[in-house]
């Protein structure tokens, strides 16, 4: 199988970007924070995900799975300054469109 790579570019340097164990990683859209969102294919099922920035030690946390509960396959299409999330998922043979809204503490 072909596999196939998300691309990063960081101070003018390209690299690859996968997700642990994937056949396939598209990255969809980025913020100003440095935020992006995008999809990767694990075990033949497709996923959304968040990624989110490197910490100032240069860290880079674990992308954060976005699956709609008994989705047969969700992706994240976008993600704005405020990190909503819009992408769409498949259920019961449907698709259907999402926002995922960050939660705020107060």
């Amino acid at each position: 199988m072909t596999m196939q790579h998300g691309l990063i570019v960081e101070d003018g340097v390209a690299r690859n970007y996968d997700p642990p164990g994937r056949t396939l990683t598209g990255i969809w859209d980025i913020n100003p924070s440095q935020q992006f969102v995008g999809t990767y294919i694990v075990g033949g099922v497709r996923h959304g995900f968040l990624q989110l920035p490197l910490s100032s030690d240069g860290y880079a946390p674990a992308p954060i799975n976005i699956d709609f509960p008994d989705a047969t396959a969700t992706i994240a299409y976008g993600i704005n300054l405020g990190g909503v999330i819009v992408g769409q998922y498949v259920l019961s043979g449907r698709v259907h469109g999402f926002a995922a809204v960050p939660q705020t503490s107060h």
